[in-house]
């Protein structure tokens, strides 16, 4: 089985509530929702959260959400986020591979589903999206949950170029809802 994990947390210090600031006219959020749905290889979605708000907003989406405790927000590890989503979900003992998708890309160029099926294909431990001058951006990482929860993931890495817009700031919202609105009219 394989799972898609969107950490969503309810604070952002350089751009409040981010996560469910409308985008034209939906909140980020629904993007990274509507990218993983979109892609028959992944069998359920978590939204890790430590916002009753969030959670019940992705209830709404048909989207199940595990809440972190506060001691998993700020500045943390993505693997200690995607590692107590697993540890509290009931059917953990059958997942393979684990998707991460970060809020914070909704114009990603990548199709997820061909991605993901590359990796599988060739057995990546650890596959992370990059950005086009090769710095890490994490709108996607995906890995072998068995690696993961063993703490053996940095080895067989691969990294692809996303194109997308890394939100941090309001101007990085207005970026990248221009792209989107450029995309979706064309």
């Amino acid at each position: 089985m394989i799972i898609a994990v969107i950490p969503a947390q309810s604070k952002s210090t350089r751009l409040p509530g981010k996560n469910m600031r409308k985008m034209l006219g939906k909140p980020l959020i629904d993007y990274t929702i509507d990218y993983a749905k979109n892609c028959h290889l992944i069998d359920e979605i978590y939204v890790s959260t430590d916002s009753d708000e969030i959670a019940g907003h992705s209830a709404s989406r048909g989207v199940k959400a595990v809440i972190r405790p506060e001691g998993l927000c700020g500045n943390v590890a993505i693997v200690d986020v995607l590692k107590h989503c697993l540890d509290n979900i009931p059917q953990k003992d059958s997942i393979t591979r684990v998707v991460a998708l970060q809020v914070d890309h909704p114009d990603r160029t990548l199709d997820l589903t061909e991605f993901l099926k590359g990796v599988i294909d060739r057995d990546i431990a650890d596959a992370i999206t990059i950005e086009p001058d090769g710095i890490r951006n994490g709108s996607i990482r995906i890995l072998r949950k068995k690696d993961l929860m063993e703490d053996k993931i940095s080895y067989s890495i691969m990294a692809l170029r996303d194109d997308c817009t890394n939100i941090h700031f309001k101007e990085d919202f207005d970026r990248a809802e221009e792209r989107i609105k450029r995309r979706t009219s064309v």
